[in-house]
């Protein structure tokens, strides 16, 4: 409990809302508990709850981004939910053609003389 209001600082930073702040920092307390065996004695348990804080929000931003809510939108004939697909995941397609296009302009570069 010593560094309850440091995590929540933190928590409070990367959220910005007071209630997810409290549910990260209580995750974070769950988290520690349950893998205890793994903290390491002697070592910086400050340190540590901000790790798994760090990684805890870290894991759901990820996640968060990966899913369309479908109950924050309403599914008629004007909602088109490829529009709000996120455009920082643009599937394996275009992972490839960015790839390729990477590749034909390093090639490219390499041909110019010095």
């Amino acid at each position: 409990m010593l560094h309850l209001d440091h995590l929540y600082r933190v928590a409070f930073h990367l959220v910005k809302e007071p209630d997810e702040a409290q549910d990260l920092v209580q995750e974070t307390y769950t988290r520690a508990l349950s893998s205890y065996e793994q903290f390491a004695t002697g070592t910086h348990l400050k340190a540590w709850l901000g790790k798994i804080l760090h990684n805890l929000f870290f894991d759901h931003y990820r996640e968060a981004k990966r899913w369309l809510s479908v109950e924050e939108h309403k599914l008629d004939e004007r909602w088109n939910y490829r529009e709000n697909i996120p455009r920082d995941n643009p599937g394996p397609e275009s992972d490839i053609l960015n790839k390729e296009l990477s590749n034909n302009i390093t090639d490219a570069i390499k041909k110019l003389p010095e």
